[in-house]
Order: C-alpha cells, then structure tokens, then sequence
C-alpha cells in the first residue's frame, strides 16, 4: 500500500497535486498574517434609512424620542438629510418663477459650482412634482454622502460636500422610476 502511495506521488498527477497544496498552504499562511484586507469587504457600506418618525428603540428595546445618532453629524451645522430635503424642497418650487429666483432658492444649500451649472437651466424643466418619501444617507467618507430622495415620479439623486464647515449639494442626478 506504502509502495502505491509513493509510485502516486512519483507521478506527475502526484506532483501536480503536491504543488497544489503547497501553494493553497503558502497562501493560507500569507493571508492569515496579514490581516483582513479592504478587499474582503462584502459590496459598498449599507445606506442609512432616515425616516420622518423620531421615535427609535433603545438599547433596551424601550421606545426613545431621540434618533439615532448620524455618522455624519457635523455639530451645530444642519444634517446632511434636512440639506437634502431643504434643497429639494426649493428645486421643486419651479412654477411661476424665473430661472433666476428658482436659482436663489437653491442657494443656501448649494455649493457655488452648482449654482453656476444651474444658472442657465429652465426651471420648468423640473421632472418632478413632490417628495414622496424618507431619505437614504450612503456616507462615503466624513466630508462626502450620497442622498437619494424619492419624488415623484422617481428619484433624486444628490451628492452632498463638507464646504466652509457645512453640508452643501454639489451633485445633482435624476432617475425615472
């Protein structure tokens, strides 16, 4: 039986799989000092559902009026989801104003590279008619967040920048649904 084995492993099928196992053990060995990898991460972070209730559960599963708290909190500066909302808000006041007044609107929470990309644009070229409901907050880091607000009739997306201490838009997308 020994005598097999051995005329097996001989073999270049043995050899094959002789190499084989090495290399799996090599890297086992390599991956296991190392540590985890930012590839091991399962798809992007999860986005945060930002929902018009206040009313969260506590540790203790005792309902609390206090929501939980933002990874993108900035103290004493609006979150980016009233940003969000306050932004989109004044993009949907398109009806009976001017370019220019519907632009003013949009000021306090656009960046100045936004106005400008706006200042030209036909406010009744706005595809959609009311917020219709939450917010979803995709943190990218701590001075950037995705917003996707859902109007109808579909979606608007929003990229929202750290500028001068506060959360601004600085992107905006649209997608039908």
């Amino acid at each position: 039986m020994a005598r097999q084995i051995l005329r097996l492993l001989g073999s270049r099928y043995g050899l094959a799989l002789i190499g084989i196992v090495l290399v799996v053990v090599v890297v086992g060995v390599a991956r296991a000092f190392s540590g985890p990898q930012e590839s091991d991460a399962v798809g992007p972070p999860p986005p945060v559902q930002v929902s018009s209730s206040p009313e969260q559960l506590g540790d203790d599963s005792v309902a609390t009026s206090e929501g939980p708290p933002s990874a993108t909190a900035i103290s004493g500066v609006p979150a980016p989801e009233k940003v969000a909302l306050d932004f989109t808000n004044a993009w949907l006041r398109s009806t009976g104003v001017t370019s220019a007044e519907w632009v003013k609107g949009m000021e306090p929470y656009s960046t100045k590279r936004l106005l400008e990309q706006f200042k030209d644009a036909d406010p009744t070229s706005v595809p959609a008619e009311a917020v219709r409901g939450p917010v979803t907050v995709r943190p990218r880091d701590s001075q950037l967040v995705e917003v996707d607000v859902p109007v109808t009739p579909g979606t608007l997306k929003l990229r929202l920048l750290v500028t001068n201490g506060r959360w601004l838009v600085d992107g905006v997308s649209w997608e039908r649904s």
